[in-house]
């Protein structure tokens, strides 16, 4: 038995819920005790439970629904063995402000989260075990309680050894996982793919299948290379060649999926540009490098948060 309780209720905190959930529901001998904290939709998740839309390969949409206990209470990670955190990274350092007192030590955190300042979020948190897990899966969150599985993808997590077993839960979850040695350059791939791409759909107000097109792929590529650079001056072995044919893979296998950047920028809320971009100019600087476009896009869409946010009131 295993005790996961889930911070964040948004559309991959659910959808991770909802699975660990049916672990217990189909395969009884095998219990997880699973629990999630919301914040703004706890009412609605209270009251209507989760429900996941899926697509079969026949294009039939099928939905799934079950209620999970939900709290607004950060003590309610007592006694879990492993916690997730699966909030937008720029609350990363606030949740574990919360969770702190509530921790005996023997739990494992693990990030869930976009961009790389999670990265540092753990190092300084004095926390004894965690790990980080990143996901190319494509989820929408057509309402408060509603997720949308858009698309399958490759899972990985990687960090302290407790992670394995999460691994393995999550495999059972029908959730195909896999244990990284490297987790952190596996987020900084995954960094240097967003930045290339959710900055260019946003801007663009584009899908992601559209970075494909000519003139969006010489912004991509022009953002990829100045993020690579960065990349090998934090010691990174990543290259240009490899990271340009995942970009294109992950645009084309997720090419009708709206970017989480853009629609973040569309619902009027917090954009997570300062934990992938932002963090990438910070570093950037510390080696001397101009990262001349990677500032303008960065710009560009802190620019059109703003005229949302002002058009939206």
């Amino acid at each position: 038995m295993a005790n996961i309780c889930i911070i964040g209720a948004g559309a991959l905190g659910r959808f991770l819920a909802f699975i660990l959930h049916n672990v217990s529901y189909e395969n009884p001998d095998q219990r997880i005790n699973v629990k999630l904290i919301a914040k703004s939709n706890f009412e609605d998740i209270h009251k209507k439970g989760i429900t996941v839309i899926e697509h079969d390969k026949n294009g039939n949409i099928l939905e799934y629904h079950a209620k999970i206990p939900v709290s607004l209470d950060y003590a309610s990670i007592k006694g879990s063995d492993f916690v997730i955190i699966a909030t937008k990274a720029y609350d990363t350092d606030n949740v574990i402000k919360k969770i702190l007192p509530h921790m005996n030590g023997k739990e494992c955190v693990v990030t869930f989260q976009n961009g790389l300042t999670p990265i540092d979020s753990m190092k300084k948190s004095g926390i004894s075990h965690y790990g980080h897990g990143i996901t190319s899966h494509g989820f929408s969150s057509i309402s408060p309680t509603v997720t949308e599985h858009r698309g399958a993808g490759k899972t990985r997590l990687g960090g302290d050894e407790k992670v394995r077993e999460l691994v393995e839960i999550l495999n059972k979850a029908s959730m195909p996982s896999f244990f990284s040695e490297n987790i952190e350059r596996d987020m900084w791939v995954k960094a240097i793919v967003n930045n290339s791409i959710n900055t260019v759909t946003a801007i663009n107000g584009i899908k992601n299948g559209d970075v494909l097109i000519e003139k969006y792929l010489y912004m991509a590529e022009k953002l990829c290379e100045e993020a690579v650079d960065c990349a090998v001056r934090e010691g990174f072995n990543i290259g240009k060649e490899e990271m340009m044919i995942e970009i294109k893979e992950v645009a084309s296998n997720t090419q009708d999926n709206i970017s989480s950047m853009l629609q973040d920028i569309n619902k009027g809320r917090k954009t997570e540009i300062d934990s992938i971009t932002g963090y990438l100019i910070e570093k950037g600087v510390t080696h001397g490098l101009k990262m001349k476009y990677t500032r303008n896009i960065y710009a560009a869409v802190k620019k059109l948060v703003c005229v949302n946010n002002l058009s939206t009131r």
